[in-house]
């Protein structure tokens, strides 16, 4: 997608990245348990990419995946994200019970179904304050932390400012787990890891593709946490 940007010129005005730990309680088993990355593995993923092709100021990022309290807010931008997305946690303060029936129009609630029928369970008038609430007491539980660390600017952010256990037991900073790009290091190219090189090879602005020759072996992956080929 960056080589199409860098090619046409034509670049979108946002990206969401939707973490493999989002989606609906109907969604198929196999889904939920193997595809897709974790939501702060894609964003980094996402903010490097853009950074190390100097897209990052044109386009903003939107991140969601399990978005539940004020915690999941800095985490999420912390690592990049301009906007944050919740659902789940806004469909459970309308009163989602998580009956696993969103796929075929029988949801007991009538949040998740097009029956008019099924649909006339929702109170509008009582689930909106709710879901007003819980948006403002999370901001403010956000602000709070954002305080807390010294910060009067949530923009000020840092990955190194939050903590990982690293695959051998340790707590890291995520800026230390995860190096960033530096701006245009795909383009220009400036040294970057082994990993980003073989990504940007493999790539054209048609298609992305991993040949034989780009798959990396195992003692290069080994400790790494939610990468998917």
């Amino acid at each position: 997608m960056c080589k199409a940007m860098l090619e046409t010129g034509i670049t979108p005005d946002f990206i969401t990245v939707d973490g493999a730990e989002g989606g609906t309680g109907a969604a198929p088993v196999e889904f939920t348990n193997h595809l897709g990355m974790v939501c702060i593995e894609a964003l980094n993923f996402v903010q490097n990419a853009l950074v190390g092709v100097g897209l990052r100021d044109k386009i903003k990022i939107i991140a969601s995946g399990k978005t539940a309290s004020s915690f999941d807010l800095i985490t999420k931008v912390a690592n990049g994200a301009d906007i944050v997305n919740a659902a789940r946690t806004m469909m459970m303060a309308i009163g989602c019970v998580q009956s696993k029936h969103c796929n075929n129009n029988l949801c007991p609630t009538g949040i998740a179904t097009q029956n008019p029928v099924r649909g006339k369970a929702i109170h509008v008038e009582e689930k909106s304050e709710r879901v007003k609430n819980f948006h403002k007491n999370t901001l403010e539980s956000f602000y709070e932390l954002v305080g807390s660390m010294g910060l009067d600017d949530p923009a000020k952010l840092q990955p190194q400012m939050l903590k990982r256990r690293s695959p051998y037991g340790g707590l890291m900073s995520m800026g230390s787990l995860i190096a960033p790009l530096k701006p245009n290091a795909l383009v220009d190219n400036q040294p970057v890891s082994e990993v980003w090189q073989r990504w940007w090879k493999a790539c054209n602005a048609e298609r992305f593709f991993v040949s034989d020759d780009y798959i990396l072996p195992p003692a290069e992956v080994k400790g790494s946490e939610g990468i998917n080929r």
